[in-house]
């Protein structure tokens, strides 16, 4: 059985590596292995996590009522299981995605409760990710005047002080955390907003220092791409249309 397991988390691992760079297709081959494979006596650990990872596809090719009711199975699913690191990745895919959609406050909801778990289990990359969707929420407020896609009222966002400076904050706390843990996409990504948010300020500041990082991070991550996937990655994301506004 340790073959079996052994294979399943390689699976899983190609998996992941084929979405970040654009390849879905590879990424869903590899998905369906995975499930095919396991059976009651071999379950495997990474199941629900590639899953999410085809509910993550599904949305990028636009289903995106599907892949939401992936996630919220999933995210049911791990809850009772007690599995905290799925709860907290699921939790934040489901965040991701209704930031996307523009449902903020209840993605507020989402990524604050995988932030508590992040944090509880210490797992850096996930509070790094959970501090750089908040600043997207944030920042978002700030461009739409504050205003909340919200039907029950439940959220304390916009409340407290300015979404702007909160924007600007938990996107400098994903940027330091991120750096820590090497986790290359969260940080550029972060760099990439900071420097959108502070251009819009009356005195701008720095935000060449944090477009310049962004533009480096992205290069750098470029570069380690092999060529013939480089299209698929740079498509992939919004890549090559925020490098373009760097």
């Amino acid at each position: 059985n340790q073959a079996m397991y052994t294979m399943g988390h390689v699976l899983y691992v190609a998996a992941s590596l084929n979405f970040v760079l654009g390849k879905f297709d590879a990424a869903l081959e590899h998905i369906g292995k995975l499930c095919t494979m396991e059976n009651r006596e071999t379950p495997f650990y990474e199941r629900e996590l590639a899953e999410a990872l085809r509910a993550r596809i599904l949305f990028e090719h636009g289903d995106t009522s599907k892949a939401m009711a992936s996630l919220y199975a999933l995210d049911r699913e791990v809850t009772e299981k007690h599995w905290p690191y799925q709860i907290c990745v699921i939790k934040l895919y489901i965040g991701d995605m209704l930031v996307r959609q523009r449902k903020l406050d209840k993605a507020e909801r989402y990524v604050r409760n995988a932030l508590r778990l992040a944090k509880a289990m210490q797992a850096v990359s996930l509070i790094a990710y959970s501090h750089f969707l908040l600043g997207l929420i944030y920042a978002q407020l700030h461009r739409s005047g504050d205003g909340i896609d919200c039907s029950d009222g439940k959220g304390d966002l916009g409340l407290a002080e300015p979404s702007r400076a909160r924007a600007i904050e938990e996107l400098r706390e994903a940027c330091r955390i991120a750096e820590s843990s090497y986790h290359a996409e969260t940080i550029w990504r972060a760099h990439a907003e900071l420097s959108r948010i502070l251009r819009s300020m009356p005195a701008a500041g720095n935000y060449l220092e944090h477009a310049k990082k962004a533009y480096e991070l992205l290069c750098k991550a470029e570069d380690q791409v092999p060529s013939e996937m480089l299209p698929a990655y740079c498509s992939a994301f919004d890549r090559s249309r925020i490098k373009e506004e760097l």
